[in-house]
């Protein structure tokens, strides 16, 4: 399958934004634009305008389409499980504002943040898994201990993936996260994530997917971001624990934690 890190006549990518916890934005030129006061622009904006509205963002998880035929217009956001539902309104939003500013005449565009992503276009976005566009992301610093690391990583996401995949927070939820840590290695942090109306097997399909385009070795973080699914580590602490019910207006979350040591890693999932 073709994936989009694409041209630039193609392809518009951003690193940079206002929002601290912004990670990159696609306009995808392929799809087509629109014209201003056209069908599809209606389409759209009501589609976007109810991102956070009218009791349509349930558990953190918005999928909503509007129109007929070519004029459709389709969105998919998701926050990470353990933002508050506030925070996740707002994320969601930054990503409209973004979005509709950067790629202005674009029938498709996909943004990511560290606490969530959006995603719209007039082609259909729904039940499918979709592993492009693909954004990468990778640190130019390594792990030390170059053999142990990858070997613990892949045992960390592959779990985490079994996890995931099956729905470790209930049917809302395909989503793990976790750590690895040793005496010889530095604490390792990792979350995987797939849209939730995903089947078991198309969440383990996707995250089998982008984990092979991790990098070979060995560098200390990096992330795949997709629209049907992303996995990202870091050498720091960059989640925090998860209740069942979705995106959690209280202060305070608690999660069980299942510790496993292999040889002399401790993995925490």
């Amino acid at each position: 399958m073709a994936l989009y890190l694409l041209p630039s006549l193609l392809l518009l990518m951003t690193k940079a934004s206002a929002q601290p916890n912004f990670i990159s934005h696609l306009c995808l030129y392929k799809t087509g634009n629109f014209i201003p006061n056209s069908t599809f622009k209606a389409n759209l904006d009501h589609v976007l305008s109810s991102v956070t509205t009218n009791g349509k963002l349930e558990n953190g998880f918005y999928r909503f389409s509007y129109g007929q035929n070519s004029d459709r217009a389709n969105a998919v956001g998701l926050c990470r499980p353990e933002i508050k539902l506030d925070a996740c309104q707002s994320c969601l939003n930054d990503s409209v504002r973004l979005l509709t500013k950067r790629c202005p005449n674009q029938k498709e565009a996909i943004g990511w943040y560290e606490n969530c992503f959006l995603h719209y276009s007039s082609s259909s976005l729904s039940n499918q898994m979709h592993i492009s566009p693909m954004f990468r992301t990778q640190s130019t610093k390594n792990a030390t201990n170059t053999d142990q690391f990858i070997r613990n990583l892949r045992i960390l996401l592959n779990s985490l993936k079994n996890k995931a995949s099956l729905g470790d927070h209930g049917s809302l939820h395909k989503y793990a996260a976790g750590n690895m840590s040793s005496s010889e290695l530095e604490t390792t942090y990792a979350l995987v994530q797939c849209l939730p109306d995903l089947t078991p097997q198309q969440c383990d399909d996707c995250l089998s997917s982008i984990f092979k385009k991790l990098p070979s070795c060995c560098s200390q973080s990096a992330g795949i971001f997709t629209p049907s699914c992303l996995v990202n580590y870091k050498p720091t602490r960059f989640f925090d624990s998860v209740t069942d019910d979705g995106p959690t207006t209280s202060s305070t979350v608690h999660k069980s934690r299942a510790a496993k040591r292999m040889g002399r890693t401790k993995f925490i999932l």
